[in-house]
């Protein structure tokens, strides 16, 4: 494939100053020449690592202690007419130029979120809705938060981390309702200990199981070979309103990200008030304190359409970063704190041309500790509906921040879908996203 571009030469490949990368003030802009092959002219390396046709779900990004990229991510088989859809979890591995093969982690019917995350020896585990059908509720053929942890044949071993909601509560407290745990799974593991953050959606039936769910933590492990951080232990991180009591409550636990900061867990999330769908309202921040208590969940990005969700990041020098579209508008928000505790009272406004800044997701540069969003651009003019982005205009799109506020560059003219960012040891960014025309998985990773 031939493209034809200037090239916005991102932070010099990030391995020098960014002063260095200015000339009067003005950005460094390459020649723009015909580029063949996996680079487009753009500045990253762009690459399919599972090209089959899929609708756009979920997926997951995560960087090994070797600089390995982890992809976990949902394929659709069988037939659109079927009256239960069958999805693959999927994961592929990247490194130094050389994918895997996609194995097959489980085949499930519920799509409520993936998370994929390295161990500290560098062998991947993937979170997701899964385990047996519930004893109540046709709609849920898996109702359980499951961890699967990749074996040294390839095969992946089943853990389920949460069987029922009251593992994370006790006594009359609203957790105990129900029998639906794990969507929207987040996971990262910290001095060989796993912690899962995840929704509780009770019985998963009515308005009240939706708009009064929990955002719970589950760590631990299952004290194998592969991980020595013992059984797993529940934590409620933020209860809804007794389901029993009539209170609509604010939808906890919608699309969970969470990262270990400053020697504690913190999470970001949305509300999902109406239901399991996608979008969600507001991003909400929560920090575990020193002493084990987590505080209230605090909104730090309003927004009435978060589509797929908020994206959180941590650098012990800059400190937090966290990132949120409002849909409506097609406004991308950024918001930053040093300590967790205290926000910017009014979000910047990282993106608002067009119809863009969709799906994004937020992490910070380690080697000059500034943040970089990867978002998806649907169009040049405004309103455009999701699924009607015209192919001329659509396309990923990174904003990294500088000592002249944010600047963005194109990463690839083809458009993604469901971005997930982060940084190689070395500084340079890798993306990885779903093609928005077919869903195949790309990874672009900076040249």
């Amino acid at each position: 494939m031939f493209r034809k571009s200037i090239t916005l030469i991102w932070g010099c490949t990030l391995a020098v100053s960014l002063a260095a990368c200015t000339q009067g003030g003005s950005p460094v802009i390459d020649g723009g020449q015909d580029d063949a092959g996996l680079d487009g002219g753009l500045g990253y390396r762009v690459m399919s690592l599972d090209s089959t046709p899929s609708e756009l779900q979920p997926l997951s990004l995560s960087v090994g202690p070797q600089d390995q990229v982890g992809v976990a991510y949902f394929q659709n088989i069988g037939n659109a007419s079927d009256p239960v859809r069958n999805y693959q979890i999927k994961y592929v591995q990247w490194q130094n130029n050389v994918a895997t093969t996609p194995s097959v982690v489980q085949t499930v019917q519920n799509v409520y979120g993936v998370s994929v995350a390295f161990q500290n020896s560098g062998v991947p585990a993937v979170a997701y809705l899964g385990g047996f059908k519930a004893s109540a509720g046709i709609a849920w053929p898996q109702s359980e938060a499951v961890v699967a942890y990749q074996q040294l044949d390839r095969t992946w071993q089943e853990d389920v981390a949460v069987i029922q909601p009251g593992e994370a509560s006790a006594g009359s407290d609203p957790g105990n309702a129900g029998h639906i745990v794990g969507l929207y799974p987040s996971l990262l593991f910290n001095l060989g200990k796993a912690y899962l953050s995840y929704r509780d959606v009770h019985f998963g039936q009515n308005a009240t199981d939706w708009s009064n769910s929990n955002l719970e933590l589950a760590s631990g492990g299952p004290g194998n070979d592969q991980l020595s951080g013992g059984p797993w232990i529940h934590d409620m991180i933020a209860a809804g309103p007794t389901v029993s009591s009539g209170i609509k409550g604010p939808g906890y636990g919608g699309h969970t990200q969470i990262i270990w900061a400053n020697g504690q867990p913190a999470v970001v999330s949305d509300q999902l008030i109406q239901g399991g769908g996608d979008n969600g309202q507001n991003a909400l921040f929560t920090l575990r304190q020193a002493n084990g208590i987590w505080g209230v969940p605090t909104k730090i990005i309003p927004s009435a359409d978060t589509q797929g969700g908020p994206s959180v990041a941590y650098d012990s020098t800059y400190g937090f970063g966290a990132v949120a579209v409002d849909r409506g508008p097609s406004a991308l928000y950024y918001n930053s704190s040093v300590d967790g505790l205290t926000w910017l009272l009014s979000p910047e406004a990282v993106f608002q041309s067009g119809t863009g800044g969709w799906y994004p997701s937020l992490a910070i540069d380690p080697i000059h500790h500034q943040p970089a969003i990867s978002f998806y651009l649907c169009a040049l003019g405004t309103g455009v509906a999701e699924g009607s982005c015209p192919t001329a205009e659509d396309e990923l799109k990174i904003s990294y921040r500088n000592s002249n506020g944010w600047q963005h560059q194109t990463v690839d003219t083809n458009g993604g879908v469901r971005t997930r960012l982060a940084f190689l040891s070395t500084g340079k960014a890798v993306i990885v996203y779903r093609d928005p025309h077919s869903g195949a998985i790309q990874l672009a990773v900076q040249n």
